[in-house]
């Protein structure tokens, strides 16, 4: 019996042998998923504060910039006084997204536009919030890293980041320890310029003029984008210059007619056999629309150019603005002067350059220029205020940098040409000689082109 208890106890050992190994195995593999599902609640964990911040401070961008921006438009343009130059407005910016002040800005109260939508408050906010949901928040959010840069003409950029902070759950783990954004790089907000304020005009005149930012369709010229279209032609004419409004059926004597391949005035002049650089064209290739306003231009009696204006017409009359090189930027603009032009088309030039925002290999301008025209047709309201101040038009370029500069703080005088067919020519409703439109020669090559400053200028000649 001793013996059997022996062999049935050994046998019982021998088959709990397999049940004990299972068992063994399954409380290793339960540990592991345990283990395994801890650790992938701490990444899930981990990942969704780590979203939540990154998406946080892009939206914290976001509403602090625009507000920045506007709070400097509205400073410039309601004291009259513009930002230091030696201080820089993007940093005048970046100072009032990070604290909603900025020691560039005196005797104003930015807290008007700003109210509380800071980077500062918003990550006090940021820490409340988390706490909320059983984290703690800490980092010191002025050494924040921003940078506000001219991305285009028209849009502004923001570049920043937090190199550090740490979050933890309420029993002190670290859920996650770097930087925001958690990649290491930057997060990136643009402003759109359009639609805000200039706050030279108002700066300038003492509150008597406003002008708002608006974007000429054809804006940059010098990516190929002219706001006047033309064509290369052959034909004959008695006259160098011939201006009309292009119609199909022409309704008045200064009218000029055109179909497919001839544009003609009424007294026999003519061009036609188009080519537009060396492919042969019709007129639908240039024209842009009936009724445009047209000019014919002549050299000798038989070659010569058709040139649809329309366009920059409409642009001078609606005040619109075009990219240039040499324009003041929008930083430039709540400084009162350029001479920080060159710092900031680096800064524009490097950020483009990271962002790889480019017209292909080509860097965008950001310089602005719109057009002053007092007149009664192109700015009623400037021509009553010139009048009221007593200033008599003279051929000053109407560059809104070079004409305010001029006119209002005494400034040096920038001379301009007048243009063939928009003031300079005669139309059946009046002599276009009238119109005080004038560019520099400068600001003509960036907009017209160099074959249509040569072209269009009244008295300049192409050496």
């Amino acid at each position: 019996m001793k013996r059997r208890g022996f062999f049935l106890n050994s046998a019982a050992i021998i088959l709990l042998i397999p049940l004990l190994l299972l068992l063994a195995t399954y409380e290793d593999v339960s540990s592991q998923i345990i283990t395994a599902q801890s650790e992938r609640s701490q990444i899930e964990r981990t990942y969704d504060v780590v979203s939540f911040l990154n998406s946080e401070f892009q939206k914290a961008l976001e509403i602090s910039g625009k507000r920045a921006v506007v709070a400097a438009v509205d400073y410039v343009a309601t004291t009259g006084n513009f930002i230091n130059p030696s201080y820089k407005a993007n940093k005048t910016i970046a100072d009032l997204m990070l604290n909603g002040s900025s020691r560039s800005i005196s005797n104003y109260d930015p807290g008007r536009i700003m109210q509380d939508q800071t980077l500062r408050v918003w990550f006090s906010n940021l820490g409340s919030l988390l706490l909320k949901q059983g984290y703690n928040l800490s980092g010191d959010i002025s050494k924040a890293d921003i940078t506000v840069a001219p991305l285009d003409a028209f849009t502004l950029v923001i570049k920043a980041r937090i190199p550090q902070v740490t979050v933890k759950d309420l029993s002190g783990k670290v859920v996650y320890s770097g930087p925001i954004p958690s990649g290491g790089g930057y997060i990136y907000s643009t402003v759109d310029l359009r639609g805000l304020e200039d706050p030279m005009f108002s700066a300038f005149t003492g509150g008597r003029y406003q002008r708002s930012i608006k974007a000429c369709p054809m804006s940059y010229p010098q990516l190929g984008q002219l706001p006047i279209s033309y064509a290369n032609g052959s034909g004959v004419s008695s006259k160098e210059y011939i201006v009309g409004n292009l119609r199909r059926i022409p309704a008045s004597p200064s009218d000029l007619g055109y179909n497919e391949t001839y544009v003609w005035d009424q007294n026999g002049n003519y061009l036609t056999n188009f080519t537009i650089g060396g492919v042969p064209a019709t007129t639908e290739s240039f024209i842009r629309a009936d009724g445009d306003r047209g000019l014919l231009v002549f050299s000798g009696t038989k070659t010569g150019r058709a040139y649809d204006l329309q366009l920059f017409l409409d642009c001078l009359l609606d005040q619109r603005y075009i990219a240039t090189e040499s324009g003041w930027s929008f930083f430039e603009r709540l400084e009162g002067s350029n001479g920080n032009h060159n710092s900031y088309v680096n800064l524009a030039h490097s950020i483009q350059d990271e962002m790889k925002y480019k017209y292909g290999n080509k860097y965008y301008p950001i310089g602005l220029v719109s057009f002053m025209i007092p007149h009664a047709v192109y700015d009623g309201k400037l021509l009553n205020l010139m009048k009221t101040l007593g200033l008599a038009s003279t051929n000053v370029s109407s560059a809104d940098y070079y004409f305010l500069t001029y006119y209002f703080k005494r400034g040096p005088k920038v001379e301009g040409y007048r243009v063939w067919g928009i003031s300079q020519g005669g139309l059946s409703t009046g002599d276009l000689s009238n119109v005080p439109f004038f560019i520099d020669l400068g600001t003509a090559r960036e907009v017209l082109g160099t074959i249509g400053a040569c072209d269009l200028l009244y008295g300049y000649r192409c050496s």
